[in-house]
C-alpha cells in the first residue's frame, strides 16, 4: 500500500517538471528572431494542438490497454526529444516537427496522470479526496511553471536559444520518476479487441450527456484559455514589456492558476456545483475587457484568468472522473482533451490571422465572444439535463 500511495507525491513531481517550461517567456521573441509572423507563431501552436488531436484517443487507449506507467515513461522520453529539435533548428517546418514530438508526449500524459491518481485513491478508499489531491498537483504544476518563467526570462540574457538547451535536461528529470510509478490496478487484462474497446470508450464520452457537456466546457476553458495566454505575450510586447518581465508576469499568472487549483475543492464545496460552473464565464468577460482596455486595467483580468484556468480544469476533470469507470478512464479523459485540441486549433489559427489582418484588440474581442457563446450553450445543456 505504501508503494501505491507513493504514486501521489510522484505525480506532484512529474507535473512540476512537465510544466517547468523555461522556454515559454522567450518563445514569441524567439519565433520573431527566426523570422516567423504572428500567424505562423500561432500556426506552430495549432500544429501542436492538431497533433494532440490525432494522438489523444490512441494514446489514451494505449494507457488503458497497455498500462499507464508505460505511457508516462514514453512521454518522459519524447518531451526532451522535442526540445532537442527546437535547440538545433531555426525553421518553421522544424519547429512544427518539434511541436509534434512534444504533442505526442503531452497526449500520452493527457488524462493518464489523472487516471493514475484517481485509481490510486480508489484502491486506497480515498477517491473523495481526488479534487483536493488534483488541486495540490495543479499547484505543483503552476509553481514549476512560475519558477521556470522567471528563470527562463533570466537565461534569455545569454541568448534566446539558451533556455531551450537547459530545458532538455530539466525535462529529462521526469524519466527516473516515471520508471518508479506503480500501476494502481490491472486494467489491461481481457482487452484483445482494441478497436471495439476504443469505440466503447468514445461512444460513452459522446453519448453520456453530462460527460459530453463537461468535455465541451473543458475545451472552452483550457482551449481558448491557452490561446489567450499566447495573446498575452503579444499584448505585453505591444506595450513595451521586456522579455525578463514576460517571465515574471507569466510566473504570477502561473501562481494564480496554481492557487485556483489549490482552493478548488474548498470553493466548490462551499459554492456548490452550479455556482462553481457559473464562475467559469469570467475569462470570456476578461477577453472582452482586454479588447478595449490598456495594460494597467488588463493586468488584473489576465491574472484572474490564471486563477479560473486552474480552478476550472480541476473541477471539470474531477466531475468527469466521478462519472467514469477505471477501465476506460484515460480514454474518456483523452476525448475531453481531443475536444480541447480541436477548439484550440481552430481558435489559434483564426486569432493569429485576425491579429495580422486587424488588431490585437479584435483578436481579444473574437476570443471573448466565442468563449461566452459556447459557455452559455454548455450551461443551457446542463440545465436541460437537470445536472445543475
Amino acid at each position: 500500500m505504501k508503494k501505491l500511495e507513493s504514486n501521489i507525491p510522484k505525480m506532484y513531481v512529474l507535473r512540476f517538471f512537465l510544466s517547468f517550461w523555461l522556454i515559454v517567456p522567450v518563445m514569441v521573441p524567439f519565433y520573431k528572431e527566426c523570422g516567423l509572423s504572428a500567424a505562423q507563431v500561432l500556426i506552430v501552436q495549432a500544429i501542436f494542438s492538431i497533433a494532440m488531436l490525432l494522438f489523444e484517443i490512441p494514446t489514451g487507449y494505449f494507457a488503458d490497454a497497455f498500462g499507464r506507467r508505460k505511457a508516462i515513461i514514453t512521454a518522459s522520453f519524447l518531451l526532451p526529444a522535442g526540445l532537442l529539435v527546437y535547440s538545433l533548428t531555426s525553421s518553421f517546418l522544424m519547429f512544427c516537427l518539434a511541436e509534434i514530438l512534444i504533442a505526442a508526449a503531452f497526449a500520452l500524459r493527457s488524462g493518464t496522470d489523472s487516471a493514475v491518481v484517481y485509481d490510486t485513491l480508489l484502491n486506497l478508499g480515498r477517491e473523495k479526496e481526488y479534487m483536493k489531491i488534483d488541486g495540490r498537483a495543479g499547484l505543483s504544476e503552476r509553481v514549476g511553471d512560475a519558477l521556470a518563467s522567471v528563470l527562463g526570462g533570466l537565461l534569455s540574457a545569454v541568448s534566446l536559444r539558451f533556455p531551450f538547451i537547459v530545458n532538455i535536461f530539466t525535462s529529462a528529470a521526469m524519466i527516473p520518476v516515471a520508471f518508479s510509478i506503480k500501476e494502481p490496478n490491472d486494467i489491461t487484462s481481457g482487452k484483445t479487441d482494441h478497436a471495439k474497446e476504443v469505440k466503447k470508450a468514445v461512444l460513452y464520452s459522446i453519448t453520456h450527456p453530462e460527460i459530453r457537456a463537461l468535455s465541451v466546457l473543458f475545451a472552452v476553458v483550457l482551449g481558448l484559455g491557452v490561446v489567450g495566454i499566447w495573446t498575452y505575450f503579444f499584448f505585453y510586447k505591444q506595450h513595451g514589456i521586456t522579455t525578463v518581465w514576460f517571465g515574471i508576469l507569466h510566473a504570477v499568472f502561473g501562481l494564480a492558476s496554481g492557487l485556483g487549483s489549490f482552493v478548488a475543492h474548498k470553493l466548490e464545496k462551499s459554492a456548490g456545483k452550479k455556482v462553481s460552473l457559473y464562475f467559469l464565464i469570467f475569462p470570456g468577460i476578461s477577453f472582452l475587457v482586454m479588447a478595449y482596455a490598456d495594460l494597467v486595467v488588463s493586468l488584473p483580468f489576465i491574472m484572474a484568468n490564471g486563477f479560473f484556468l486552474g480552478y476550472g480544469i480541476t473541477i471539470i476533470i474531477t466531475y468527469i472522473n466521478d462519472l467514469t469507470e477505471s477501465s476506460i478512464r484515460a480514454t474518456v479523459l483523452s476525448v475531453a482533451g481531443m475536444a480541447k485540441g480541436l477548439l484550440f486549433s481552430l481558435a489559434a489559427v483564426l486569432t493569429g490571422y485576425i491579429m495580422d489582418l486587424y488588431t490585437l484588440g479584435c483578436a481579444h474581442l473574437f476570443l471573448g465572444i466565442s468563449y461566452i457563446i459556447i459557455f452559455i450553450f454548455v450551461i443551457l445543456e446542463l440545465h436541460k439535463r437537470k445536472v445543475i
